[in-house]
């Protein structure tokens, strides 16, 4: 971790986790995002990826770089042995700790991943060197491997609680920075960063000018089972809108119709005309769907993990200047305001979609774009919360392990 003068840095920060970085991935976009915000505020910071790559060291911004540990399990590995890597993981991210000269002020761990976190908290107190957990997620048991009663499930539990040992939380959501703070552990809640977006968003031009024209509803990701209501209620959208069914365009792009069938359990046999899966993309393109859609779409039950988590298709949404059509999981209530930069639905159901879609056609494309744009990249820009960050670190130090 040489720094690149003869000055020395504010803090050298390593930043590690379970991650393939730099992918387009919610997960590495994170790390990337808060590696970014800590460079602009004069730290060193190497990202130890997870990633299986034989690359030698790479340049990321001003004051980062990524280095790859090859912790990822390899494609060519059987399903249990994946499994059992993923239950044991860490061990190649210590030794490469272990080579780092000099030593990192601080140790960033993305995630709460018990095999991680029990090696590193360990490393860390031998080191005294404090341990921050960029903590993201409080994952439903039921989407784990195994179930509710499989060892992920059990792991994850004890890991969320076993994480009030480390010397401070970078929280993503409003709901896991009171858990933690609660724990008196200095605590700092910081949304999905990324960088603002250089070209300017579409410009929307009004569709309801006699039913010539459609209104572009755009879903990006890979569903998963956290936003499998999502996908069921696009799918359903057609049918339930009626007459306004012929003026809509739904776009999905991250899964094609069998990927999409496995995630919903069941498709219709005709797929509705207004449909089109675009399957998976390049980032570039993904984004590009998103900036050309009028809305994007996303749902979430009110559970647990989703009060934990921070919808990242939410930000890149504002960011291009796309409104959502979005219920007010997680802290979005505090970035979204109803018929400014968003349309906010009551609810997960088909009901409040079709609410929202029709309120959606009557606003004519009256919201402005481009000032939601501009407000996205401040609010959520890596350069707005880089004191937070590095003030956090700080504290961290001086909390004492």
């Amino acid at each position: 971790m040489t720094p690149k003068s003869n000055d020395r840095p504010v803090l050298r920060v390593a930043y590690v986790g379970p991650v393939d970085v730099p992918s387009s991935a919610a997960n590495a976009q994170r790390m990337l995002g808060l590696a970014k915000a800590l460079g602009l505020a004069g730290c060193e910071v190497v990202i130890g990826s997870a990633a299986d790559n034989h690359e030698e060291a790479v340049a990321f911004a001003s004051g980062t770089r990524i280095e790859y540990i090859r912790e990822s399990a390899t494609n060519g590995n059987t399903r249990i042995r994946r499994i059992v890597r993923g239950l044991v993981a860490g061990d190649r991210t210590i030794r490469w700790l272990n080579r780092l000269d000099p030593e990192p002020d601080v140790v960033i761990l993305y995630g709460t991943t018990f095999s991680y976190l029990v090696r590193l908290l360990r490393w860390t107190r031998r080191r005294q060197i404090p341990l921050v957990l960029d903590v993201v997620e409080w994952y439903d048991p039921r989407h784990l491997p195994g179930g509710v009663l499989g060892p992920y499930a059990i792991l994850n539990e004890i890991a969320m609680r076993y994480a009030k040992k480390a010397a401070g939380i970078i929280a993503i959501s409003s709901f896991l920075a009171d858990y933690y703070r609660r724990a008196g552990l200095p605590t700092v809640t910081v949304p999905p960063l990324f960088e603002p977006v250089a070209s300017q968003p579409h410009a929307t031009m009004p569709w309801n000018d006699g039913g010539s024209a459609s209104l572009t509803i755009a879903y990006v990701g890979n569903p998963g089972k956290k936003d499998r209501r999502t996908l069921e209620n696009l799918l359903s959208l057609p049918d339930a809108l009626g007459s306004l069914r012929n003026a809509i365009r739904i776009r999905i792009v991250g899964v094609d119709r069998a990927q999409a069938s496995a995630a919903v359990g069941r498709m219709p046999e005709t797929l509705p005309a207004e449909v089109t899966f675009l399957g998976s993309m390049a980032r570039t393109d993904a984004m590009t769907e998103v900036a050309r859609a009028d809305f994007t779409v996303l749902q979430r039950p009110d559970r647990r993990y989703t009060k934990a988590g921070f919808p990242t298709k939410i930000v890149e949404s504002l960011i291009l200047g796309t409104p959502p059509l979005a219920n007010a999981t997680s802290d979005l209530g505090k970035w979204l305001v109803d018929n400014e930069n968003a349309i906010i639905l009551v609810d997960d159901s088909i009901e409040a979609l079709v609410e929202g879609v029709n309120r959606a056609w009557s606003s004519q494309g009256t919201f402005d774009r481009s000032a939601i744009a501009t407000r996205a990249a401040k609010a959520f820009s890596p350069a707005s919360w880089s004191g937070v960050l590095t003030n956090l670190l700080k504290d961290s130090m001086k909390r004492g392990l």
